[in-house]
């Protein structure tokens, strides 16, 4: 775990609550959506239809992540994404992360090991991103700033600078707007924090360009997205998205021949009666797509 002064973090807080705004507006609403929802897939509250991320990637999320590096949690947590969806977010902020302002971030290169000496190889697989490339490289490159940009990130989430800009208006109610929000807010504060430590401790030129940065801020953006609750009111807004979705048959008949029983149309677990009453239990029917 790196260890990061206080006073480290209150002078890198002001650069990087700066920047997040202008990264949240160039993110698309639907990837930030997708990457929303990551903590709402792992917790078994997602159940709408139509998410790359659920319909592909929900039980590596649930189990933590593909294996993939091993030794890097935010190369893994990238690894565990759509390739599509990577693609989208690259495309979408290549062009924004040289506009970031980065005035006034300090000095981190006393919070990292010697930089790499020796030789080194990486296997690239035909087609692979960028973004997924060169995140590779840099942790090769450069051991341990990559797991600096998580751990800043983490620690400045509970910034009151920051954390202002990560929580989600409460006047966004439907389940795309809160998912997106929440989404594009971590996703802003993982590429601010990348932009400004990749700058901060010597790397070379190559590793602060886009794909760089990107590749460890999407990373290290799941890992926030994952360990992060879903934002308040995101339960209502997916119960109210299931309703809306609903599908009854036109027609339907049956026969029971019931004496003593309830029987109840639910949308949540529960019991319209209790145990104790006359016949001692109690049966109910969930809605069901």
């Amino acid at each position: 775990m790196v260890e990061v002064p206080d006073a480290v973090l209150e002078e890198l807080a002001g650069p990087v609550a700066a920047a997040m705004p202008l990264v949240v507006a160039r993110v698309p609403p639907a990837p930030a959506a997708e990457l929303g929802r990551l903590r709402a897939i792992s917790d078994d509250m997602w159940r709408v239809r139509g998410s790359a991320v659920g319909d592909r990637a929900g039980a590596q999320l649930r189990s933590g992540g593909r294996p993939g590096a091993g030794d890097s949690p935010v190369r893994d947590a990238l690894g565990s994404l759509p390739p599509l969806l990577i693609e989208r977010l690259l495309g979408a902020l290549e062009l924004t992360v040289p506009e970031l302002d980065l005035v006034g971030v300090p000095d981190l290169a006393g919070l990292l090991e010697e930089p790499f000496s020796g030789s080194f190889g990486v296997v690239r697989m035909s087609g692979t991103s960028e973004a997924v490339n060169a995140a590779a490289m840099l942790d090769r490159v450069r051991p341990g700033a990559v797991l600096l940009v998580a751990a800043l990130a983490r620690r400045l989430a509970t910034h009151p600078r920051v954390a202002a800009l990560l929580a989600v208006g409460l006047e966004i109610t439907d389940e795309p707007g809160v998912a997106a929000a929440h989404g594009a807010a971590q996703l802003a504060l993982a590429v601010s924090t990348a932009a400004a430590v990749l700058h901060g401790v010597g790397v070379q030129p190559w590793a602060t360009q886009p794909p760089a940065v990107l590749g460890v801020a999407i990373g290290t953006a799941v890992l926030l997205l994952r360990e992060t609750p879903m934002p308040p009111g995101y339960a209502a807004a997916v119960l109210a998205k299931v309703r809306e979705e609903y599908l009854l048959p036109r027609r339907s008949s049956g026969r029971a021949a019931v004496s003593g029983h309830r029987f109840a149309l639910l949308e949540e677990g529960g019991s319209p009666m209790s145990t104790s009453e006359a016949t001692g239990w109690s049966r109910s029917f969930r809605a069901v797509r």
